[in-house]
């Protein structure tokens, strides 16, 4: 628990290289990848994480070669991901390796004491820890959203921070079952959320948003609704035409209306159709594209309703 007069952010630093990947974090999706190529970024996470016990996880399959080999031993393969406190008031920083990873000749999962940049793992402090041993699970599958599919691995460990953070609103949600209702009533909901967008009503987007974005208000230091409105400016991203220049486009189901791949998470009460249908691009049809990255919830009446904003 933060004492009186504290604030701090939290950031996942990523490094890695070798693999498609899923990380999470409390079951929840914060960015995944398929190049297979290095990986190195850094993400603002206040907003997944809980007062009590969190989970980091990384979903992966290995791959190596051209074209590629998939749940190989890649001699170039690993994983250093740290999580980062910035006390907001001191300017102070600690930080934590909760995953450092490599693959030895026999494609085991190792935990090197040294990471791949010759660094021991930081050790947090008495307020940002691991807690208990990493967790292997060895019987998964990772989808990319194109409609592949692989036999994956993934390591979790938990950690323990700092900060008084409100649960998510997904927690709420009912637990969903991949039915073929709840997939039309998943794609339906895209197309109500593309419409609101494509109206470029604020109001109406906001509320959209509007449970999700309170909740980021208050875990991510913008105290209130309208001052994350203010200082982080969504609807520039939200407009028919977004600050980048890009353009809406038709919802885009890669597979079809039918075939759609979709991630779920938080212990199935989060739900998401993989890629993002709802996208801005500069060329129809360009590879370059940002999307909404949205995941709903299922409310006590039915209605799927925003529960995240992922990267």
């Amino acid at each position: 628990m933060a004492e009186p007069g504290q604030a701090f952010n939290y950031y996942l630093y990523i490094a890695g290289e070798g693999a498609f990947y899923d990380i999470r974090i409390n079951d929840v999706s914060i960015h995944r990848d398929f190049d297979g190529g290095q990986a190195n970024m850094t993400l603002p996470v206040n907003t997944y994480l809980t007062s009590a016990e969190n989970t980091v996880s990384f979903r992966f399959v290995s791959v190596m070669g051209d074209p590629y080999e998939y749940n190989v031993a890649n001699p170039d393969f690993f994983v250093d991901a740290q999580m980062q406190r910035l006390d907001l008031v001191s300017r102070e920083r600690a930080n934590l390796t909760v995953l450092g990873l490599q693959l030895d000749e026999t494609n085991r999962i190792v935990f090197p004491e040294i990471n791949t940049f010759g660094l021991p793992a930081q050790t947090g402090d008495a307020r940002l820890g691991l807690i208990g041993k990493a967790r292997i699970n060895d019987q998964l599958v990772l989808d990319s959203g194109w409609g592949d599919s692989w036999p994956a691995r993934e390591v979790q460990r938990s950690f323990t921070v700092t900060g008084d953070f409100p649960d998510p609103v997904w927690l709420k949600g009912q637990v969903l079952e991949n039915t073929p209702q709840m997939r039309a009533d998943l794609l339906a909901a895209y197309a109500d959320l593309h419409r609101v967008i494509a109206g470029g009503d604020e109001a109406a987007i906001t509320e959209a948003y509007r449970e999700v974005w309170q909740h980021t208000a208050v875990t991510a230091n913008f105290g209130t609704l309208e001052g994350f409105l203010e200082k982080a400016s969504p609807m520039k991203q939200l407009a028919p035409v977004n600050a980048a220049g890009e353009t809406l486009q038709p919802l885009d189901l890669v597979l079809g209306e039918k075939d759609f791949q979709i991630q779920m998470m938080g212990g199935g009460r989060l739900v998401r159709i993989i890629p993002d249908p709802i996208i801005w691009s500069a060329v129809p049809g360009s590879d370059h594209v940002t999307s909404t990255n949205v995941a709903f919830y299922r409310d006590a009446d039915g209605r799927f309703r925003i529960g995240a904003v992922l990267f």
